[in-house]
């Protein structure tokens, strides 16, 4: 797309308008700049200086960063009037902002001052309208961005300075109601989110289902309990291991608090046999070219399964290196990773090596359904766990002791079965929240697109 398809949008603009460039409309464009980092005077001050990172909702608060006066004399940032329209010409093409306060901006950002026949909150919602052509003519091979003469040429269609303030006031009436809608349904995945957690928390507390132990006495009969499950567990590993050297007795787990009769704790370690990956020489094309055994990273704890490979290694990096092919059922928990991504837990639906980054479970399949619930509800106490500096870590020591309260078995069928159905619902209505906040996005954009290139939309009669 480009500046003359833009153009042609606004062909049915109704005649008492005009077609204008952005440059025509303003009475100047600022740009700023980043004050030197090497010179500590320069920062910690009182002035808010503005990049794209703060431009996180339309109003900000604050910035991220401020600078001092002296930073603004020796640089070339800029202070910028409270209420001016600000845009990113570069890395966030689209964002547009209005703080409420004067600010310095770095050179990523230029700020709009209109012009006697632009209304503010007009060339707001018009830049909000081409947001998406903004991002698709910005240029660079790292870095996108727009040059100044390209923001100067975007074809504007100004309507009369009262015709523009009504198109606003309908905007924020429109979107209003809009906004109130989509609050609403965010409440609803947050309570989602907060229900799921509660379900996940009664299950592993005995409070899901009816305990075995219950229904034993209830029926007057044994059974097997989570202490005897466990030793079961023990024997059967310490049986598959015979040939392959000592038998190394897993560590007992440290918890000791109360549980619900007939349970038992266990850690990890006692559970599953917990391995990692590693991620072959990248300079050996051995090791890559035309690999065909899955190999993943820690990103795809990010979905619920692992149906298909990040990249693919050779046999040859399989048999030279610390990888380990796992099988389908393999429980994998991200030892670190950006963002919300350590702690987080998948299974592998396909066999597949693994980078270093993930921790490998391989547990019986008679537990996986309960562990694999246990410890998506334990998230945030393993992200506890992590030790190490600016980017805590998690490591198959501290993931092997993690400590697993362990029910009967045929509680943790009941449990499972219990839980699935929970989370069945839970997804369907989160399902039908996505689909509704995305019509809410589509209506929003075609709002916009509507009030500034219709002949004839409602609000102008």
């Amino acid at each position: 797309m480009n500046i003359e398809t833009l153009a042609a949008k606004y062909s049915a603009i109704p005649s008492h308008w005009k077609l204008s460039t952005l440059g025509e409309s303003l009475a100047g464009i600022i740009g700023g700049g980043t004050p030197s980092r090497d010179n500590p005077s320069f920062w910690g001050g009182d002035i808010p200086w503005l990049t794209v990172k703060d431009m996180r909702g339309r109003r900000p608060t604050d910035a991220q960063e401020h600078i001092t006066q002296q930073a603004v004399k020796e640089s070339a940032t800029n202070i910028i009037p409270p209420d001016t329209v600000i845009t990113a010409a570069r890395v966030g093409l689209g964002k547009v902002v209005r703080v409420p306060f004067a600010a310095a901006i770095n050179q990523d950002l230029k700020a709009l001052v209109v012009g006697p026949d632009l209304d503010k909150s007009y060339l707001e919602y018009w830049l909000l309208s081409i947001a998406t052509f903004l991002e698709s003519i910005g240029s660079g091979t790292t870095v996108k961005g727009i040059r100044l003469e390209t923001l100067r040429q975007l074809p504007i269609p100004l309507a009369p300075l009262q015709e523009q303030r009504k198109i606003v006031a309908e905007l924020e009436k429109q979107f209003s109601r809009l906004d109130e809608a989509v609050a609403n349904l965010q409440r609803v995945k947050a309570n989602l989110k907060r229900y799921k957690a509660s379900v996940l928390k009664a299950a592993v507390e005995g409070r899901l289902v009816e305990t075995e132990a219950t229904l034993a006495r209830r029926e007057g009969r044994t059974y097997e309990t989570g202490e005897q499950l466990l030793q079961r567990i023990l024997e059967g590993r310490k049986a598959k291991w015979a040939g392959r050297g000592k038998w190394k007795a897993p560590e007992s787990p440290t918890a000791d608090a109360a549980l619900p009769d007939g349970w038992t704790w266990a850690s990890v370690d006692q559970l599953a046999d917990v391995g990692t990956g590693a991620t072959p020489k990248r300079d050996k094309a051995a090791y890559w070219n035309d690999g065909d055994v899955p190999w993943v990273t820690s990103s795809v704890v990010n979905v619920g399964y692992v149906d298909q490979a990040s990249e693919f290694v050779t046999k040859l990096a399989l048999a030279e290196t610390n990888l380990t092919l796992y099988p389908i059922g393999t429980l994998l928990i991200a030892m670190y990773g950006e963002g919300k991504t350590r702690g987080k837990c998948t299974e592998l639906r396909i066999p597949a090596s693994t980078n270093q980054a993930l921790a490998a479970l391989q547990v019986d399949s008679f537990i996986r359904g309960y562990l694999r619930h246990f410890l998506e509800l334990n998230y945030e106490e393993m992200r506890k766990f992590a030790s190490g500096g600016v980017q805590p870590n998690l490591n198959l020591s501290l993931v092997r002791a993690v400590c697993v309260p362990l029910p009967p078995l045929s509680e943790q069928v009941r449990i499972v079965a219990e839980v699935d159905r929970h989370l069945s619902i839970i997804r369907e209505v989160e399902a039908e929240v996505d689909a509704n906040l995305q019509r809410a996005q589509a209506l929003r954009q075609s709002t916009l697109a509507k009030a500034f290139s219709s002949s004839s939309p409602e609000h102008r009669n």
